[in-house]
């Protein structure tokens, strides 16, 4: 048996190469690569070589809404950052494609609900007796969205 910390960089590198990425850390650090604006709305996807050779590829980026206009006005600025970023050519034209971002670790905010006090005291008791608090927490906001008020 091997301990799961153990196999998890070697299977990374694995998948990032199936993605054309040597390493991870184009995406890992693409906030740093391409400045925090762009990268919250854009993401690498993969990276594309002409047959035997590893310089001169296409960087496949998907887009979030209308920055992709922007995007493609800053190519060549685009390129530089990222061949500045591997220390070679890699990288000399990048292809655009809108959709949708996800982000792990990123959850969508919600909106804040409004419960009413006699809801929320009643909520509160229910739940006053149990002893997790984990549970307790979560089975409180269970309650409140069950009681809150949809259209406030």
């Amino acid at each position: 048996m091997q301990r799961l910390s153990n196999l998890l960089p070697k299977e990374a590198r694995r998948v990032f190469r199936q993605f054309g990425f040597a390493e991870s850390a184009i995406i890992t650090r693409w906030h740093e690569v391409v400045g925090a604006e762009l990268a919250r709305y854009s993401m690498p996807l993969t990276l594309k070589f002409p047959r035997g050779k590893r310089v001169g590829g296409t960087l496949h980026i998907r887009v979030d809404g209308p920055i992709a206009t922007e995007l493609q006005h800053l190519e060549p600025v685009l390129v530089e950052k990222i061949n500045t970023f591997y220390g070679y050519g890699a990288v000399q034209k990048v292809a655009i494609s809108q959709g949708p971002i996800n982000r792990p670790g990123e959850r969508a905010r919600r909106k804040e609900l409004r419960v009413e006090p006699e809801a929320a005291k009643e909520v509160h008791g229910l739940v006053e007796g149990t002893r997790d608090d984990a549970l307790k927490k979560a089975l409180e906001e269970l309650g409140r969205n069950v009681y809150a008020e949809p259209d406030k």
